[in-house]
């Protein structure tokens, strides 16, 4: 490794081919790097324990650690989703998705009010630009 670490496991000290970044976690599970920073909060006793930190938060944990917790996890997700009736998931979706609409919705406003404000401050410089413009023009025309 290239930046100084924090070792919290240090018998992994030397052995770095063996250890994977949280980012490198998330590449392999093909999820965000939020998924994965939810993971270690949610599941602190079964996500891999960070073997090494630098200064600049790039966090270790060993490879194989990871990828039987992503094992494991997923067996759970397919027993619990095995489980619940569809017109469950779809209910809990449908709620999901309407909370995402309002958000958006709020947002598209603000954005909108934005522009607004931006169009009118572009109309005001346009405006104070055409007027130094033409009064530069008439202290050139009358010398």
């Amino acid at each position: 490794m290239i930046e100084e670490l924090v070792w919290h496991r240090p018998e992994y000290r030397g052995r770095e081919s063996e250890l994977i970044t949280l980012s490198g976690c998330a590449e392999i599970a093909g999820v965000t790097q939020t998924t994965i920073s939810s993971w270690r909060t949610r599941y602190p006793g079964r996500f891999p324990a960070i073997v090494a930190e630098s200064k600049r938060m790039l966090r270790l944990v060993v490879r194989t650690e990871f990828i039987e917790f992503l094992a494991q996890h997923q067996q759970r997700d397919l027993k619990r989703a095995s489980h619940r009736p569809r017109a469950e998931i779809l209910e809990a979706e449908i709620e999901r998705l309407s909370v995402r609409l309002t958000t958006l919705r709020k947002r598209e406003q603000r954005h909108m009010e934005a522009l607004k404000k931006t169009q009118k401050d572009v109309e005001a410089a346009q405006k104070h630009l055409a007027d130094a413009q033409e009064e530069l023009r008439l202290l050139a025309a009358n010398g």
